[in-house]
């Protein structure tokens, strides 16, 4: 909170990979956490055909770890290129951006044993 009492506004982006495997969803949202929400901008990037393949391929076949990580860099990669790739469309700038939400891509999900798996690096520093 700030010495007036009002609270930071913070400027996100969202990102959301879903189940039909067709693109990546982004949103920039300005909040304080607490009252305001204020939906700013949305984009989408459709996947290519190899990217869908590969997914499907982590979800449906038999891939090894090495596999799965050359995929997940891949995913990672390409979520990174989205993103600044919209902030360069928007004439934003990285340093406006308070924080990045990145799920990643459900590639296992089991709920009755707990278990679920994502893919990609959020932390990765090379993106």
């Amino acid at each position: 909170m700030s010495n007036d009492g009002s609270c930071k506004i913070y400027t996100s982006i969202g990102l959301m990979s879903g189940t039909s495997m067709d693109g990546i969803d982004l949103a920039l949202i300005k909040s304080d956490g607490k009252n305001l929400i204020s939906r700013e901008k949305f984009s989408y990037f459709p996947y290519s055909a190899e990217m869908k393949k590969d997914l499907q391929f982590l979800i449906n076949g038999t891939p090894n770890l090495r596999e799965i990580k050359i995929i997940e860099r891949n995913f990672t990669m390409l979520n990174a290129e989205f993103i600044n790739n919209f902030l360069q469309e928007h004439k934003i700038s990285v340093s406006e951006i308070d924080i990045i939400s990145f799920h990643g891509h459900t590639i296992y999900h089991a709920p009755e044993h707990n278990i679920t798996w994502q893919i990609g690096d959020a932390a990765s520093n090379s993106a």
